[in-house]
This record gives C-alpha cells, structure tokens and sequence, in this order.
C-alpha cells in the first residue's frame, strides 16, 4: 500500500475544517478559518463538495 498527496489547485481559501467523505463519493468540506482573515470562522452555510470522479469542487 502506498499513499499520496492529491494537489488541488482550487481547493477551498480555508484551512481548519473538517472533511467527510460520503457514501456517494462525495467530500464535503465543513467549517474552518479563513486564510485571508486568518481569524473569521467560515460560515456553516458555505460547506464545499468535492466531486471524486471529476476531481472539482462545487460550494
């Protein structure tokens, strides 16, 4: 088994979130901070998906 690193060029501007992969092969992306503010949490409302099969983000 090895394991690698997926860059993804646009990834969600946050850091400190959670992610969950669903059984749909979905990851939604949930929470954070953001990396601009440094200081302002995400808002709930604003969760990411990111779609496995065509490798994109849809927010």
């Amino acid at each position: 088994m090895s394991w690698s690193t997926l860059v993804i060029p646009q990834s969600p501007p946050y850091y400190a979130y959670t992610a969950t992969l669903l059984p749909s092969g979905l990851i939604i992306y949930i929470g954070g901070l953001d990396y601009l503010s440094d200081v302002y949490p995400v808002n709930m409302s604003e969760a990411c998906l990111y779609m496995l099969l065509f490798l994109i983000f849809h927010s």
